[in-house]
């Protein structure tokens, strides 16, 4: 017989190759820890505040005292009129709002499928497969590759081949890091800026 084929992935071989003899669908769950995304939403913070001050920076020097002028008579109208005073408290909770949209995440389900695989040594493996399956599929009879990271004794699953069909099977990922790496280069952007305007604060 033919040995089958078994791709790699990154030049790596599978850690599990075995035969799926179940697959059950288990409720839906939360997302897993993102660090990505906590990363992200502190970046967009810092890039927020940084282009307020930027802003405020350039209306200062083009302005000047009429800037400052112009700010100490708002606060004293928001002061003296209960209609600003509304709107004022209202333009804050808005900020407050978006400042809180940043930092929260939505409350979304994953499917989640368990199955038990047995190897060619005849031991048994668990493989806990969270998300979206895009492409391919996996379910019972099937001969099936896994990369992923063990814990524990169960195998939380990245990625797969199914021998007999000999197709990929793919769990929707998650690109949060791309988002963060965009805010990182913004944020570099913005400390260079930073440098030219306030030289003193990095030299």
């Amino acid at each position: 017989m033919a040995a089958e084929y078994l791709p790699r992935y990154f030049g790596l071989r599978p850690p599990l190759v075995g035969r799926v003899f179940v697959a059950t669908e288990r409720p839906a769950e939360p997302p897993d820890f993102d660090p990505w995304l906590w990363i992200s939403r502190f970046l967009a913070i810092t890039l927020i505040m940084g282009l307020l001050f930027l802003s405020w920076e350039e209306v200062f020097r083009r302005l000047g005292i009429l800037a400052i002028g112009g700010l100490v008579g708002f606060f004293w109208l928001v002061s003296r009129s209960r209609g600003m005073g509304m709107l004022f408290i209202v333009a804050v909770l808005g900020l407050a709002r978006l400042f809180g949209a940043v930092f929260r995440r939505p409350q979304e389900l994953l499917p989640v499928r368990i199955c038990r695989l047995m190897d060619d040594q005849g031991r048994e493996h668990i493989v806990r497969i969270k998300g979206r399956i895009i492409r391919g599929d996996v379910d019972q009879e099937d001969r099936v590759a896994v990369w992923g990271r063990r814990r524990h004794r169960t195998w939380l699953f990245r990625r797969g081949f199914n021998i007999r069909p000999q197709s990929w099977v793919l769990v929707e990922g998650s690109y949060t890091w791309i988002t963060t790496l965009l805010l990182a280069l913004l944020n570099f952007w913005l400390g260079w800026k930073l440098s030219t305007v306030h030289p003193e604060w990095f030299f």
